[in-house]
């Protein structure tokens, strides 16, 4: 299946992404409805893997405007409270199944496996996705860029320099790597991403910081990218 993850929670985001895959499925991570929206109008997914509660709104919202597109797909939601008092209204919409965090394991599992079911038995109509492998570039793009900037108190332009990957212009005393923009939004990005620069910026960061909170993050995206 191809698997939508929407989840604030980075770690935990890229967390399940690397089960899901190890499950044998395509999987791929936002962070926050909007993202999921822009991605979910480009293409189709088999599943969404969603949490309630995220930084622009609540998670059922995405559910509600897809069933009214008439819009079946499965999801499974994710909750960190244990509040199950909107467990009537996702019923309602057809959710597979809750976990609760951070005991994520045997009920991701579960709950995947009766997503699979549910899709093998409707039909799904067939449709070419040559770019899913774009949001893998974004999300590893971005948590380079998380990590460069929270270890160097400097921005994109100081990375593009210092890497010597990218391109800096200054402009009226404004450094910035237009390229390397472009590679940390899904609608930016260009129509045939360059995969050398991406991994030649991510492995430069990884050597200037190894023992970062964030190069686990980053050796894990790495390897999603690869396998695409």
């Amino acid at each position: 299946m191809k698997i939508l993850v929407v989840e604030d929670d980075l770690q935990l985001n890229i967390t399940m992404q690397r089960l899901l895959v190890e499950w044998g499925h395509s999987a791929v991570g936002v962070e926050n409805l909007e993202e999921a929206r822009s991605l979910l109008q480009k293409r189709r997914v088999d599943c969404l893997v969603l949490d309630l509660s995220l930084p622009d709104g609540y998670g059922l919202e995405v559910i509600h405007e897809l069933r009214e597109q008439n819009n079946s797909t499965p999801f499974i939601l994710v909750t960190g409270t244990g509040d199950m008092s909107q467990s009537a209204e996702a019923v309602e919409l057809g959710v597979i199944g809750i976990v609760v965090k951070p005991f994520i394991y045997d009920t991701l599992f579960e709950n995947i496996c009766k997503a699979q079911v549910k899709t093998q038995r409707e039909p799904l109509t067939p449709i070419v996705e040559d770019d899913y492998w774009h949001t893998y570039v974004v999300a590893l793009m971005q948590v380079t860029v998380r990590c460069w900037s929270e270890e160097t108190g400097t921005g994109i332009a100081a990375l593009g320099e210092r890497s010597g990957v990218w391109t800096v212009t200054v402009n009226k005393d404004t450094a910035r790597a237009r390229t390397l923009e472009r590679y940390l939004k899904i609608d930016h990005l260009p129509k045939k991403p360059k995969l050398g620069p991406i991994f030649q910026t991510a492995e430069y960061v990884l050597e200037q910081f190894p023992e970062s909170e964030y190069a686990e993050e980053i050796r894990i995206q790495v390897e999603l990218l690869r396998h695409k």
